[in-house]
C-alpha cells in the first residue's frame, strides 16, 4: 500500500495539489468575469483590442479608389427654415448632381421616417427613381432594438422603386447594464428578407458583390499609407456648387465611378467612437463606419474574437502557466512577469495581423498574474 500511495498520480490528488489547481481555477473564473463586467467605454478587455486594431489594421497604399464620402453639415443647412429632418429639396439636388458625375452607385443614410414638404417630397422620390446610379436608402426598420417602421417611411421607399438596408450598428451591453458605446460590430440582422439587411450589405450588393459576413466585427481599414484620407471626402456645399468655386468638371472627375455614400456630419448627433478612437477619444459619423463596412464586404476582409469557450480555455491555461511560473520563478518573480506581459502582446498582434482573430489579451493576463501571485506566495509559504 505504502508503494501505491507512492505512484506519480496519486501523488497529484494530495491535498496541497488539490487546493493549487482550484486556486488556479479560481483565478481563471476571476478573471473571465471581470473581463466581462468591465466594459465601460474602451474598458480593460476592449482597450487592449481596440489599441491592436487601431495600430495593425490594414491600410492601402493610397485614398480608397471605389468608396467617396459626401457629408451635408450644418453650414449646409444653414439659412433653411428646419434642419431636421435634412431638407428633402437639398438631398433631390444632391442626387442629382452625384448621378450626373457618373457614380456607379448612390447611398443615402438618411431616415425617411415622416413627410416634409410635400413638394420637397415628391422631388426627392424623384431624383432617386429616374437616376441612372444604383440607389441604396437608409432605413429605420429591421435592427434589432427599432420599432416597425411607420406607414410613411414604407410608403416612402415603395415609392422610389429601390432597396433599402438598415441603419443600425451594434453596442455591447454588459451584465451590468452599462452600454459600451464604442462601435465594433454590425448590428445583427435575420437571413432572408431584405428588409433586415443592413445599408452596407444593400450597398455592396448593389456594387455588384456578394457579402460574406464571417463575423459580426467590423474588420476596420486604416488611413493610408500616403497620408491621405481613407475615404475621398466631399461637402454638400462642394458637390452643389453653393459658392460658386467648385470647378466645372472637378465633381466628375472626383466621383465618376464610385459608390457614393452621403450622410450627415453634425456635432450633435450619429457621432461614434470606435476602435480608432482609443488613444484621441475622437468621434466618427456614423456614414464613416458604413463606408467601413462597405469596403469589408467589397475586399471579402473579416475579423473574429476568440469566443468563450476559448477565452475560458486560455484564461485556464495562463492561471496554471502563471502559478507553475510563480512557483519556480524565485527571486526572478519580476522578470519572468515583465516577459509574460510582452509575450502574451506579441501573441496579441501576431494573432490579430496573421490570424484576423481578435486575442482575449487582458483576462489571459489577468488570470496569470493572479495564478503567479499565488504560485509566488504558495513556495514562500511552503519554504
Amino acid at each position: 500500500m505504502s508503494y501505491f500511495m507512492r505512484l506519480p498520480w496519486t501523488q497529484m490528488l494530495s491535498r496541497q495539489n488539490l487546493i493549487s489547481a482550484g486556486y488556479v481555477l479560481a483565478c481563471a473564473a476571476i478573471a473571465l468575469l471581470l473581463s466581462a463586467l468591465l466594459h465601460f467605454p474602451h474598458g480593460p478587455q476592449h482597450w487592449s483590442a481596440d489599441m491592436v486594431t487601431s495600430k495593425y489594421s490594414p491600410a492601402r497604399d493610397t485614398q480608397h479608389d471605389r468608396i467617396a464620402l459626401v457629408y451635408v453639415t450644418d453650414a449646409t443647412l444653414a439659412g433653411l427654415r428646419y434642419t431636421a429632418p435634412t431638407d428633402r429639396q437639398l438631398l433631390a439636388d444632391l442626387v442629382k448632381k452625384i448621378d450626373a458625375a457618373g457614380a456607379s452607385a448612390i447611398g443615402l443614410d438618411f431616415i425617411f421616417d415622416r413627410k416634409t414638404e410635400d413638394a420637397k417630397d415628391a422631388a426627392l422620390k424623384d431624383a432617386i427613381r429616374t437616376a441612372r446610379a444604383k440607389v441604396v436608402l437608409g432605413r429605420f426598420g429591421g435592427g434589432p432594438d427599432a420599432e416597425p417602421p411607420d406607414s410613411f417611411e414604407k410608403g416612402f421607399i415603395a415609392d422610389t422603386t429601390r432597396p433599402a438596408g438598415h441603419l443600425f450598428f451594434a453596442e455591447h451591453q454588459s451584465s451590468l447594464v452599462i452600454t459600451d458605446d464604442a462601435i465594433r460590430k454590425m448590428a445583427a440582422q435575420s437571413a432572408g428578407t431584405s428588409e433586415t439587411k443592413s445599408f452596407a450589405e444593400v450597398l455592396a450588393e448593389a456594387a455588384g458583390t456578394t457579402p460574406h459576413k464571417r463575423s459580426s466585427y467590423i474588420a476596420w481599414l486604416k488611413e493610408p499609407d500616403d497620408g491621405t484620407e481613407t475615404f475621398l471626402t466631399l461637402s454638400a456645399d462642394t458637390v452643389l456648387n453653393t459658392t460658386g468655386k467648385t470647378p466645372p468638371d472637378m465633381v466628375a472627375k472626383m466621383l465618376g465611378g464610385k459608390i457614393v455614400l452621403v450622410g450627415g456630419n453634425f456635432f450633435d448627433r450619429d457621432q461614434h467612437l470606435i476602435p480608432f478612437s482609443v488613444s484621441s477619444h475622437h468621434r466618427y459619423p456614423g456614414l464613416f463606419v458604413h463606408a467601413q463596412i462597405l469596403d469589408q464586404f467589397l475586399n471579402d476582409r473579416s475579423i473574429a474574437i476568440i469566443g468563450s469557450t476559448g477565452t475560458a480555455l486560455l484564461a485556464a491555461l495562463g492561471a496554471a502557466i502563471g502559478f507553475w511560473a510563480g512557483r519556480w520563478s524565485g527571486n526572478r518573480y519580476m522578470l519572468v512577469e515583465l516577459a509574460t506581459v510582452a509575450t502574451l502582446i506579441l501573441v496579441g498582434i501576431l494573432t490579430f495581423v496573421y490570424g484576423g482573430l481578435i486575442f482575449p489579451y487582458t483576462s489571459t493576463l489577468l488570470a496569470w498574474i493572479a495564478g503567479a501571485a499565488g504560485g509566488h506566495y504558495g513556495q514562500s509559504h511552503h519554504a
